[in-house]
């Protein structure tokens, strides 16, 4: 039986596809061309990313909107390992609600702030419980700047 993965399509709707299905390039590159019809999928910052909106080097961290990451999946419950992500998180803002997410189960929710090099130095706190379509977060600060954003993992 080969592995199945997860990934959400452009439009927000997570896809279930075994491994034969994606078609694996190997290392994200600044230079390379990514198609979504082919289901190319690469390595990028310890984890795989599937290309879901054809592009010419956009990196898979920045443009959640281009790329989505691939989940193994557990094929005997189909209870997704985890799912994570980044937001950019805009200036001046201290809260950040994540909606989108259409998640087959509710959520644990562990995430953290990257800064921008000449930011303030914030954390990110789960306000209320997370619910399979997103949760928010307060965070400790105020963003001084643009180039914040908030990674986290969502853990069935």
């Amino acid at each position: 039986m080969l592995a199945v993965y997860t990934y959400s399509d452009a439009s927000g709707i997570q896809r279930n596809a075994e491994s034969d299905e994606f078609n694996f390039v190997g290392t994200w590159s600044s230079t390379g061309t990514y198609s979504s019809t082919a289901l190319d999928t690469v390595n990028y910052s310890a984890s795989q990313f599937t290309c879901i909106v054809d592009n010419v080097g956009y990196n898979p961290q920045a443009q959640p909107a281009k790329w989505s990451p691939r989940v193994l999946r557990q094929p005997a419950t189909g209870i997704a390992v985890s799912f994570g992500s980044e937001v950019a998180i805009p200036s001046g803002t201290n809260w950040l609600t994540v909606t989108g997410l259409n998640l087959a189960y509710t959520p644990v929710v562990v995430c953290s702030v990257v800064a921008p090099s000449a930011g303030n130095n914030l954390y990110a706190t789960v306000v209320g419980s997370p619910t399979s379509t997103g949760f928010a977060v307060a965070l400790s600060g105020t963003t001084n700047s643009s180039g914040y954003a908030l990674d986290f993992i969502a853990h069935p």
